[in-house]
């Protein structure tokens, strides 16, 4: 019975993440081109495939963007704020500009973090904004 309620439990995390309507629309409007209609796995494997590819930048702002979709979406179920995905992804935006947001906690000391390099990281699919860390 429990198992059971692990993999519905893990059915919902992803479904909130990744494939509800307002969840599809802000990672749509955060990354150029990012479909999240056919994302599939278990979550963890999800999660590594999606972010192998990032730098440590690109990991945070990927980390704020799901922890926005997430309270995006709970405001919604548990609170009855529909949320726009405008406004969520407005949300996973400041999560990202603020200092303490912007960095990982190393194991160990590593070279300058997110605020020494503003390297553009996304962009809005009509390139018409730039998001820097």
């Amino acid at each position: 019975m429990l198992t059971i309620f692990f993999i519905i439990l893990i059915y919902l995390v992803m479904h909130m993440l990744f494939h509800c309507s307002l969840a599809r629309v802000v990672w749509f409007l955060s990354l150029p081109g990012l479909k999240t209609d056919n994302v599939q796995g278990q979550l963890p494997d999800v999660l590594q495939s999606m972010c192998s590819d990032l730098d440590e930048q690109g990991v945070c702002i990927f980390a704020n963007i799901a922890w926005a979709v997430w309270k995006g979406r709970c405001a919604k179920v548990y609170g009855g704020k529909m949320q726009s995905p405008h406004s969520v992804l407005n949300m996973a935006l400041a999560l990202v500009h603020s200092a303490e947001n912007c960095r990982l906690v190393p194991l160990l000391p590593v070279a300058p973090d997110c605020s020494d390099n503003l390297m553009p990281i996304l962009t809005r699919p009509q390139g018409a904004h730039r998001f820097y860390c």
